[in-house]
């Protein structure tokens, strides 16, 4: 960008000969004289960037009407614009897409005025994506200010009524206009009185094309004429997917006091008129953009056949607020399938439903104020207006997708594999046939399932013991919240906080997250895999981690005699009141045995062993190393505990049985003191050694750390 000033001093040819050139951030200040002038202006522009081009009036004696052209390397016309800048000014916004060479024509409307003007270019920011109070604002005085005008409206409120003659029209646009004024008073509760006189809203077809009037005093609308041609008719049709009727609509619009959903007027571009993203005919019916003229928005191309969120928004501004459709309703819109057409549903009261049964496309239907849904086998093509609760749904025979809003829906999925989303309220989810999936965030949500392989999904802890004939729970969020299964065969997911996973009963899958996550298995046979995490089983049955390689935790409950046993990992087991035996594995283990007679096995590696209450057993059976496996002892009790040594590992202690006096000696120095010496307690530190050959050179290694000053004598041994 160069952000340079230049001046025409001589007259700018009309044409790729001119003698002006200017960069992009530059400003151009020249004068068309005389009326009927275009002054070219040369600039170089680069593919794939999107510009924004502004003709002002300027100077002593302004251009009163300016009008800008962008033209290509050859001098055709790209693009223009006549007044989508302040008041009668000119700015287009244009992406290109092959770069080089252009022309900026500046002149004036219809070639009809004289006088100074400021061209300038940039390079053009994203443009932004417009709430639906934004685009209102837009309606109801966004453009009328940028026409030099301001907001107008009718003296009247929303349930009022307005006089409108239509005897102009023929009978084919008598019915359009009628369909139209309904359209409106069902979206604003604003009556539409007929007279053969004088009225307030006058329509008509005797000139060209389709254009809106009204004379206005002060902000108040004092008469509105609208007309649309018969050619009009003739070249979109009479009937209600036509856009004959969504013209009909618009210019009722305008005939009400609403401006264009942009600064423009007759024609516009997509991409280059436009000044915010999801200007199209989806959010408001003033729009110039279709579905597909938009690139922003996803929708299907479908005519208008009642105003949209906007322009719902927009009259309530200007007339206020009426209860509409206050009682029970039902909207089925099946009669309207096929004809690809697009609406907005406002209302104020009563239980409602969206009956969606009849359609086999597949659908996503939200109930949730200012959204749009999927319907009818279309996509984008039924709003919600804001205010307005429908309480239920169904769905059809397709893969439908349903969301729950505030209220106490009830969602019926129908045929199809369906995914159902309670949200807010304590709502009834019925799957219907099919695989379906139950999202749900309220404790007291209800599902009734028809069959298939079901779902749930839940941000709260939740148990499918209230769910008999759901086989899967899926946790959602990042909460710390726990999920239980029931009697089927269950598959059970955690989130990526800490979960506790509960089979229940049944052959279950359980399927942590990224958390440190706990694992309530009650099968021998239940399926674990872990994601990641310091992660629990917990079992009251006999359980061996060897089938979980990657869990490092395991508990054991009940009262029952169970058993335990780790993996390569560096384990914790605990045991429960029971008489538990419990096996280490490879790993550094801990090891906590219980209430109960407890035999706990470190086997390979340096473990830590509790023996807990009860009489319990410390076994050695693996090849002693002093680096690599001794095992603490934190908790031995003379008088009730035993430590049980491997005679084929500890060859030196010799027969099973009762451990000989003679090979037993405590002492401070942890050394055997005479041949037959084979385990020395050495009681200042608690080291216990095994010795293979005495007080002979070589033979003693550390195999286990007890506490200090133990009265041990050979009695706390066995050997096996």
């Amino acid at each position: 960008m160069t952000n340079a000033s230049f001046t025409e001093t001589t007259d700018a040819a009309a044409g790729t000969g001119t003698g002006y050139t200017m960069g992009i951030g530059d400003t151009f200040t020249g004068n068309l004289s005389p009326v009927g002038d275009q002054d070219w202006v040369r600039v170089q522009l680069t593919a794939g960037q999107t510009y924004t081009f502004t003709l002002d009036g300027s100077g002593g004696t302004p251009v009163s009407d300016t009008y800008l052209e962008l033209l290509n390397a050859g001098g055709s016309l790209v693009t223009f614009d006549d007044d989508s800048g302040t008041g009668t000014n000119s700015a287009l916004t244009f992406t290109v897409t092959t770069g080089g060479t252009y022309y900026l024509n500046a002149g004036s409307y219809n070639n009809s005025y004289s006088g100074g003007y400021t061209l300038t270019t940039a390079v053009a920011p994203p443009p932004t994506v417009f709430t639906h109070d934004q685009i209102a604002d837009q309606l109801t005085d966004g453009y009328w200010v940028s026409n030099g005008a301001s907001r107008r409206a009718f003296d009247i409120n929303a349930g009022q009524a307005l006089t409108v003659n239509i005897t102009g029209l023929t009978a084919e646009g008598q019915q359009l206009a009628v369909w139209a004024f309904n359209a409106w008073t069902a979206a604003t509760g604003i009556r539409f009185t007929l007279t053969s006189g004088t009225a307030q809203l006058t329509l008509d077809d005797s000139d060209t094309g389709a254009y809106s009037t009204s004379t206005v005093s002060g902000g108040t609308i004092l008469s509105s004429f609208v007309n649309v041609s018969t050619d009009w008719l003739a070249s979109y049709g009479t009937t209600r997917n036509t856009y004959s009727l969504q013209t009909y609509i618009h210019e009722i619009g305008h005939a009400l006091g609403l401006g264009h959903a942009g600064n423009y007027n007759g024609a516009a571009t997509y991409g280059v008129h436009n000044h915010y993203a999801n200007d199209s005919w989806q959010a408001t019916i003033m729009s110039y953009f279709s579905q597909s003229d938009n690139t922003y928005v996803e929708a299907s191309y479908a005519y208008i056949v009642t105003p949209m969120i906007a322009d719902i928004l927009a009259m309530r501004d200007l007339y206020g607020t009426t209860a509409i459709a206050a009682g029970n309703t039902t909207y089925n819109f099946q009669s309207d399938f096929g004809d690809h057409v697009a609406r907005t549903i406002v209302d104020t009261g009563g239980i409602d439903t969206l009956d969606f049964s009849w359609v086999s496309a597949a659908q996503r239907i939200d109930l949730n104020p200012e959204t749009y849904s999927n319907t009818g086998g279309l996509i984008g093509n039924l709003g919600i207006a804001r205010g307005t609760i429908i309480e239920n749904a169904r769905g059809g025979s397709g893969n439908d997708v349903l969301y729950g809003n505030s209220a106490a829906n009830v969602l019926i999925g129908n045929g199809g594999n369906d995914i159902l989303f309670g949200r807010g309220g304590r709502d009834t989810l019925n799957g219907g046939l099919g695989n379906d999936t139950f999202v749900l965030t309220n404790e007291n949500d209800t599902v009734i399932d028809s069959g298939g392989n079901d779902l749930i999904t839940s941000t709260i802890s939740r148990s499918l013991a209230g769910y008999a004939t759901i086989e899967r729970l899926t946790l959602a969020g990042t909460a710390n919240i726990n999920g239980t299964g029931n009697a089927l065969v269950n598959i059970i997911t955690g989130n990526a906080g800490v979960n506790v996973l509960d089979g229940g009963a049944g052959l279950d899958r359980l399927v942590g997250g990224l958390g440190n996550d706990v694992y309530v298995l009650g099968a021998e046979n239940d399926t674990v895999i872990d994601s990641g995490g310091n992660d629990l089983i917990t079992s009251t049955i006999t359980r061996s981690l060897a089938s979980y390689a990657t869990i490092e935790r395991l508990t054991l409950l009940g009262s029952s005699s169970i058993h335990g046993s780790g993996n390569n990992l560096n384990n914790l087991i605990t045991g429960n009141s029971g008489n538990n035996i419990i096996n280490g594995g490879a790993g550094s283990d801990t090891i906590h045995g219980g209430a109960g007679a407890d035999r706990l096995y470190g086997n390979i590696g340096n473990d830590t062993l509790t023996g807990g209450a009860g009489t319990d057993a410390f076994i050695f059976h693996s090849t002693p190393n002093a680096l690599t496996n001794v095992d603490r002892i934190t908790d031995f009790s003379v008088a009730d505990d035993a430590i049980w040594l491997e005679n084929g590992v500890f060859t030196a202690l010799g027969a099973a049985g009762a451990l000989s006096a003679a090979a037993f000696v405590r002492n401070t120095t942890g050394l055997a003191q005479d041949v037959s010496d084979r385990l020395i307690y050495e009681s200042d530190t608690g080291e216990l050694y095994y010795d293979s050959n005495g007080n002979a050179a070589g033979g003693s290694v550390l195999i286990a750390v007890l506490n200090p000053n133990l009265l041990m004598t050979h009695l706390d041994f066995t050997v096996i």
